[in-house]
């Protein structure tokens, strides 16, 4: 008989002298046979053995239950070979010499959090309206072991140049990628730069870029894309006024107040990732 004492709580191990346990008990079964073997017996089955190399075998047709609990749960002070589910990822996680990493059927998964923001959209010209903000998504990705990932870091787009006839209107950011997540390119803003005035409407982007003041009227926003950005604001519609707001990552481009300030812009999204 063995025991170890904590306070008033008792555990007790039993090695019978006959190598094995009593039917319906539970026990450690004796290493002094000539196999070595020590084995876990539960109601006279053997549940788990230990060989003379250490290594665990568990003989059980049930299932073994590991740790659970959240990414914030996660031991403080981890050792490599740690295993346990992550209710916040929904993954099965190992502890290896790289830091935490997704089980999955075939391969290690690494979980990393990302920030992407596409370029955002060049601003009108003649009245013009502001460029929408870049779209912008957050989250957490799995990355395999062993697997390239392609990161395309959005540009801004260029702004509109003024002429009738001869102006050029203002384009569109271009995309971010990383992984599965594509951040869409800002909306550029609409500009009163052609005679035809067809490029007075701010475009639909990330975030939508604002419209120009136009003599022909008030001058939509662009829509934003849902997830990312917002819309861009309104332009005036009078002689001397000015475009709206391109929107931002968190609220819609301020309308032209109809008179010559233009519109604010929208409201970014702050990010605690370094």
């Amino acid at each position: 008989m063995w025991n170890h004492g904590i306070g008033e709580h008792i555990m007790a191990v039993t090695i019978n002298a006959d190598n094995g346990v009593s039917s319906g008990s539970a026990g450690l079964k004796s290493s002094a046979d000539s196999t070595g073997v020590l084995a876990l017996q539960t109601n006279g089955t053997t549940a788990a053995t230990v060989g003379t190399d250490q290594n665990i075998t568990l003989n059980a047709t049930g299932a073994l239950t590991l740790n659970v609990g959240t990414t914030a749960q996660r031991p403080s002070s981890p050792v490599v070979g740690m295993i346990r589910y992550n209710t916040t990822t929904s993954f099965y996680e190992m502890y290896t010499a790289s830091g935490w990493a997704f089980i999955t059927s075939s391969l290690y998964n690494y979980s990393v959090q990302y920030l992407v923001v596409a370029g955002a959209g060049g601003g009108g010209a003649g009245h013009g309206g502001g460029g929408g903000a870049g779209g912008l998504l957050s989250g957490t990705a799995s990355l395999a072991l062993g697997t390239t990932y392609t990161v395309t870091v959005g540009a801004g787009g260029a702004g509109g140049i003024y002429g009738s006839p001869g102006g050029v209107s203002s384009a569109n950011g271009t995309n971010s990628v990383f992984s599965s997540a594509t951040a869409i390119g800002g909306g550029y803003g609409g500009g009163e730069n052609m005679p035809s005035y067809v490029n007075r409407v701010g475009n639909s982007g990330g975030s939508g870029g604002g419209g120009a003041n136009s003599t022909q009227g008030t001058s939509a926003g662009g829509a934003g894309t849902s997830g990312q950005g917002f819309a861009g604001g309104s332009g005036g519609g009078g002689a001397n006024w000015a475009g709206g707001g391109g929107g931002g990552a968190s609220a819609v481009g301020a309308n032209n107040p109809k008179n010559d300030t233009g519109g604010d812009g929208g409201a970014g999204s702050a990010s605690s990732i370094t």
